[in-house]
């Protein structure tokens, strides 16, 4: 499942994908705090903690303002 930052936020919907243990990739906003194995974190300290082979630079396509690029990491969370 992959979503926005609208569905990223939503508590709930999170859950839900997790009770189905379903894979997603949420969009949220760096304020946003999130559970890793050290308990509650707000995301932008998480991504501080990354390592530099965790993140890829992707590109989304053109946009009205020349090529959409992004930063992406990636993490996983076991339960």
């Amino acid at each position: 499942m992959a979503a926005d930052s609208a569905n990223g936020r939503d508590g709930k919907f999170r859950a839900f994908l997790q009770a189905r243990r379903m894979s997603y990739v949420l969009e949220v906003p760096v304020e946003q705090t999130v559970t890793d194995i050290d308990g509650r974190r707000r995301v932008d300290t998480l991504i501080g903690r990354a390592p530099a082979e965790a993140w890829h630079r992707v590109s989304c396509g053109l946009g009205v303002r020349g090529q959409r690029v992004y930063g992406v990491g990636h993490a996983a969370q076991f339960r």
